[in-house]
């Protein structure tokens, strides 16, 4: 099973991606992962005031924290991966033995 956890506050958020999953499903979370290590670190070029670390980032696990840096980016940032992580819902409810989705976010308030 590959767990995906989503958590952070109004001024930072870690994602967290590990396990493995079946071999199509695994390569469709694969391309949804790197998609967003690659956003985030373009984003992360591209914006002064937002810091991001790619903790982990090898076969079956990555860990990527983000320090927002400011309101503007907490939209940004998460405007920009919205589609990664909705495609991260919809394979857990398509594959539930096989992914699962946490969302610990608490920065909801702010948006």
């Amino acid at each position: 099973m590959t767990t995906v956890l989503v958590s952070g506050t109004a001024k930072m958020m870690d994602i967290k991606i590990h396990g493995h999953s079946s071999h199509d499903v695994c390569i469709a979370l694969s391309a949804l992962t790197n998609a967003l290590v690659q956003f985030t670190e373009d984003y992360r070029d591209r914006n002064a005031t937002f810091t991001a670390d790619i903790l982990k980032y090898e076969s079956g696990a990555v860990d990527i924290r983000v320090m927002f840096g400011g309101a503007a980016n907490v939209i940004n940032y998460l405007q920009g991966i919205e589609a990664v992580l909705t495609g991260f819902k919809l394979y857990e409810a398509n594959f539930p033995g096989e992914v699962k989705y946490v969302d610990a976010k608490v920065i909801g308030d702010i948006l």
